[in-house]
Parts: C-alpha cells; sequence; structure tokens
C-alpha cells in the first residue's frame, strides 16, 4: 500500500481474497492512512470445475464481502487456467472446447456468481476473458454475454487478451462498448 500511495494512486484493487486483511477494521485505517480506497476486486478461480465449486463460491462471498464494507463498486470473475486449456492458449481452433452439458453448468456458475455480487452486494460484475480457461477466446466470451442477462454481468475488457487470443479488440469494443464497464 505504501508504494501505490508513493506512486500517486488513490484507488487499488482489494487482490486475491486473504491477500489484504479482511477485517474492515483492520484494513480500513490503513487504506485511510494512505489516502487510498478499494475500488474493486477479482474471484480469479476455476469456475470450469464443478468440483472446485465451494471454493469458488467462498472466494466469491467473501470477496463482495470485503468489496461491500469498503465501498468498492466493481468485481471482476475470471476462470481460472485450466489443465485442459493450457497447452492451446491463444490458439482457438486447437483449442478444446466444453461440451453442452459442461457449458450449460460452467455459465450458470459464473452467473450465479454475477447475480450474487450484482444482487446482493450491489456491485459492477464484469467477466475477464483470460488465456488458459474456458472464456479465453471471443467466440466463447460471445457465447457467454448472450447467455447470461446484461443485467448482472458486464465485461472488464482486456485489450492484450484479446489480442493474444488472435481476435480484433477494437472489433469487439465496437460491438460490444455498452456492456464494458
Amino acid at each position: 500500500m505504501d508504494q501505490c500511495a508513493a506512486a500517486g494512486y488513490k484507488g487499488i484493487e482489494l487482490g486475491p481474497i486473504g491477500y489484504m486483511p479482511e477485517d474492515p477494521a483492520v484494513l480500513a485505517p490503513e487504506l485511510s492512512a494512505r489516502d487510498l480506497a478499494i475500488i474493486g476486486g477479482v474471484v480469479f478461480r476455476p469456475f470450469h470445475d464443478p468440483a472446485k465449486w465451494d471454493e469458488v463460491m467462498d472466494a466469491s462471498v467473501r470477496t463482495c464481502r470485503a468489496l461491500a464494507a469498503h465501498g468498492a463498486q466493481h468485481l471482476v470473475l475470471i476462470d481460472s487456467i485450466s489443465p485442459r486449456r493450457a497447452p492451446t492458449a491463444g490458439r482457438a481452433k486447437e483449442a478444446e472446447q466444453m461440451d453442452d452439458g459442461e457449458w450449460a453448468a460452467f455459465r450458470d456458475r459464473i452467473a450465479t456468481v454475477a447475480r450474487l455480487g450484482t444482487e446482493e452486494y450491489g456491485l459492477t460484475v464484469g467477466i475477464h476473458a483470460h488465456a488458459a480457461g474456458f472464456i479465453d477466446f471471443e467466440p466463447e466470451l460471445e457465447r457467454l454475454l448472450s447467455e447470461v442477462d446484461e443485467g448482472i454481468l458486464k465485461i472488464c475488457f482486456d485489450t492484450g487478451h484479446h489480442s493474444y487470443a488472435g481476435f480484433d479488440p477494437v472489433a469487439f469494443m465496437d460491438r460490444h462498448m455498452d456492456r464494458i464497464s
């Protein structure tokens, strides 16, 4: 936090849950002493793995609570790196795809956390496409956006990841600017 303040930042992200103290009574005075505010946080977990759902939900609830306690506004969801996708990161034509049942469950897990963040904690929730996860390529991101209500899920758009995955970030932004948070 000292380095962030020295660099002139006024807002920072929470970091992975547990990185900073979760007790707002401990963290708030430290932020205040440095004239910093928490503006958002990330749940970077294996949404693709149904066996890890309890871990994903625990991190999601704890992150939402911490963000709300500090008046933050943004929650970003990222499907973490999958062993099934890591070997083909950035290469859409070679990447293994989920079957329809896997996709539906995956999408529903993302929507559940998006709804939690939006409806229970008042956060703006965005999906972030990330290399080696199952939201790596533009068609996956487009599909997710078409299947999850824009009232609960926006986009935290990363032009670098989009380019790395072989897609045109400017063309994507032209189509989805209203959904980018």
